[in-house]
């Protein structure tokens, strides 16, 4: 069913209002949610992707990106590592733009066990491209052990990305 308006003393149809191009700056234009239950042992020193990726395509290379993430980790005793967002547009390779300090997996305590956490993170991205964007979380561990993403995905444990276009 069509909007209508009412113009002076008749009635006309209300076309495009609503089109990404008449939306306000700061306006959300898409919303893109993605679950994973992928389970990740990282003994690599050096930045492993892990879990799925989340991908989004914006209306307009003006728009800005709103990431959104969150999963549990668990690490083997002592410094447990770094975390990182990546992104690749279209079909290129996949570029880390933010790492987050080492202090996100950290572990003093002790040297016996494993301990884990709940990470979330944030990121304003400004892609600047109509092509397909496509994030992916990486870790790596410090020292030594090993770190584990969703350890315990056959109980519950998921990966949640939120990416919201923002128009520009």
């Amino acid at each position: 069913m069509a909007l209508t308006q009412i113009i002076g003393s008749g009635i006309g149809t209300v076309t495009n209002q609503f089109a990404d191009a008449n939306m306000a700056s700061g306006s959300v234009i898409q919303v893109v949610n993605v679950t994973g239950t992928t389970t990740t042992a990282v003994t690599s020193t050096s930045n492993v992707q892990v879990g799925v990726e989340a991908a989004i395509t914006p209306r307009s290379s003006s728009s800005k990106i709103i990431v959104l993430c969150n999963a549990p980790v668990r690490w083997y005793h002592g410094d447990a590592g770094y975390t990182a967002l990546h992104r690749k547009i279209a079909s290129g390779s996949y570029s880390e733009i933010e790492t987050f300090s080492r202090h996100t997996m950290y572990r003093s305590f002790d040297t016996g066990g494993t301990s884990g956490q709940h990470i979330s993170f944030n990121y304003l991205d400004s892609p600047s491209t109509t092509d397909v964007v496509t994030y992916s979380w990486a870790m790596n561990r410090f020292t030594s052990g090993t770190s584990y993403f969703l350890p315990n995905s056959s109980s519950g444990d998921s990966q949640n990305w939120t990416l919201m276009e923002i128009g520009g």
